[in-house]
């Protein structure tokens, strides 16, 4: 009974300290208050679940490059701050005079963020096809004002609707949502609209896009398996995460009359410069 005692005493006095440290790393990025905030809620949901209690599950408010953002417990809310905020995992690679942004995959709105902070001039179309991710991504979009549009569906090759498939992963990796077309019996799933590159540009008006990001969990090969002539001309840099080698090739076979500057950080794929090729035009 003892040892049970004093391995537990052991245990929290270890998350103490894992606590604390968290704070130290994470307050230059969320804010020392939004950093304590957010590690004595881990350390709650520690506490909760020795006593047998379940997590409280709510999103905790921190602040990111002075605004408010709300991430979720216990979900990869965490992760994709690390990655995007803390490793500036759309950035280390020079793109220029960007103006006009879409976010193909916004999850809850970091990404977005870090385009929003990196391209003051520049407004966002951010599109995601999860509604629990939706909901949270207008709340943490909505201090940018007119700058950002959030649209609840999904990148496809045409218009239409498309059923949500949580990750394959479990509940809490809300950043590995997937979609795919309807199917006869899908009526009890959850369903959103699909739309195509065209569409999306006429919603906000964009004759160009400066940079289009695209991180849809395997969606990429669904768009560039379709033709492409209508709206690849009027992009000017992507940014990719290629799923798979079917994605890639998809990919780069619909890239195979431009000319553009290929570089890869993290995991993802960057075509700059995106232009037809001179025999093409």
């Amino acid at each position: 009974m003892f040892a049970i005692v004093l391995n537990k005493i052991v245990g929290l006095g270890n998350l103490f300290k894992k606590t604390w440290s968290g704070v130290i790393k994470d307050g230059p990025y969320l804010g020392y208050l939004g950093a304590l905030r957010w590690h004595l809620t881990i350390f709650r949901d520690h506490i909760c679940s020795y006593a047998g209690f379940g997590p409280s599950g709510m999103p905790v408010r921190v602040r990111i490059w002075g605004k408010p953002v709300w991430l979720r417990p216990g979900t990869s809310d965490y992760s994709a701050y690390r990655q995007v905020v803390c490793r500036e995992g759309y950035g280390g690679i020079e793109i220029r005079r960007v103006r006009s942004i879409i976010d193909c995959g916004a999850n809850i709105g970091l990404a977005s963020i870090y385009f929003l902070n990196r391209f003051p001039e520049a407004t966002v179309l951010a599109v995601e096809p999860d509604p629990e991710n939706v909901a949270l991504c207008q709340q943490n979009l909505e201090p940018y004002g007119g700058r950002v549009k959030v649209v609840n569906g999904a990148v496809w090759s045409h218009r239409g609707r498309v059923v949500v498939v949580p990750s394959e992963f479990g509940p809490s990796d809300k950043w590995g949502v997937q979609v795919r077309a309807c199917e006869s019996g899908d009526s009890e799933k959850v369903a959103v609209d699909a739309f195509d590159l065209p569409s999306l540009m006429i919603s906000v008006g964009m004759d160009q896009v400066d940079l289009l990001k695209l991180d849809i969990e395997r969606s990429e090969l669904v768009l560039f398996s379709a033709p492409t002539d209508e709206w690849l001309p009027r992009v000017r840099n992507v940014i990719i995460e290629l799923h798979d080698k079917d994605c890639s090739d998809a990919f780069f076979s619909a890239l195979e009359r431009y000319e553009f500057e290929l570089l890869h950080r993290g995991g993802n794929t960057y075509c700059l410069g995106l232009r037809e090729l001179s025999h093409q035009k």
